[in-house]
């Protein structure tokens, strides 16, 4: 029922090009005081994880609390509080997109440890994989003031000098259609059209423009799997110890 579930669930989203927030509960926006919906971020293992851009928080300044970083997100509970931040040790603010991921493990309530473990999770979770050349990916951006989200169709193509160089930390797409919404929202996931698994992030370039002429640079998560899954093995143990302190 829950592959049924999820199949449709995508398939609804590769077909249209705007969704209810409420049809696409795997995304979530990230709020610090007056900084109001300043990047999503996607859940990855459980409802106690977002994966998100580093360079997100770049926006905040040097003294932020990343204790005080909410996550919102559509389904209940509706808010939580970020319990650790984890930022790949290797990023720079001065080069977003490069080593540009970031993991943010939640506080859990009573409410939210009974729905992970429940038979029906509303969270959809997603495989971390390589993306082909000439794949079809849509890139994830969410209005979280509207309650929508805004799917952009791109095609995996080759480095583009000037504009996109393809390495192990990026991947090139393009857009035919760009419209106004392009660029508007960062930190969302990139997916796999064909395969429904998560092949890159929407890094924090907030001056770049979309063109349908030339390709646009995506964080390439495969590069990093290693560094996400000691990291997540890392936050399961610290979760443990949390919830028995």
């Amino acid at each position: 029922m829950m592959l049924l579930l999820t199949f449709f669930t995508l398939l609804k989203i590769c077909l249209a090009a705007e969704v209810t927030w409420n049809e696409v509960r795997f995304v979530v926006s990230l709020n610090y005081k007056n900084y109001s919906d300043f990047c999503s971020g996607t859940f990855v293992r459980d409802r106690f994880t977002i994966l998100t851009a580093a360079s997100c928080f770049s926006v905040l300044g040097k003294n932020y609390d990343y204790k005080s970083i909410e996550v919102h997100v559509n389904s209940y509970p509706d808010k939580y509080l970020a319990r650790y931040l984890a930022i790949h040790p290797k990023f720079s603010p001065n080069k977003p997109g490069l080593n540009d991921v970031a993991l943010i493990a939640l506080k859990p309530t009573f409410i939210s440890l009974l729905m992970n473990y429940a038979p029906y999770n509303s969270i959809q979770l997603f495989n971390i994989a390589t993306v082909n050349k000439y794949a079809v990916v849509f890139a994830v951006e969410l209005d979280a003031g509207k309650g929508l989200v805004h799917k952009r169709m791109l095609t995996v193509v080759s480095s583009e000098e000037k504009f996109c160089k393809n390495t192990e930390s990026t991947v090139c797409a393009k857009d035919s259609k760009p419209d106004q919404r392009c660029g508007k929202n960062f930190g969302g996931p990139v997916v796999d059209k064909a395969s429904g698994n998560l092949v890159g992030i929407i890094a924090y370039k907030p001056k770049s423009k979309c063109s349908p002429d030339h390709a646009e640079g995506f964080v390439r998560l495969s590069n990093y799997i290693e560094w996400i899954d000691d990291t997540l093995s890392n936050l399961s143990s610290s979760f443990l110890n949390y919830l028995f302190e």
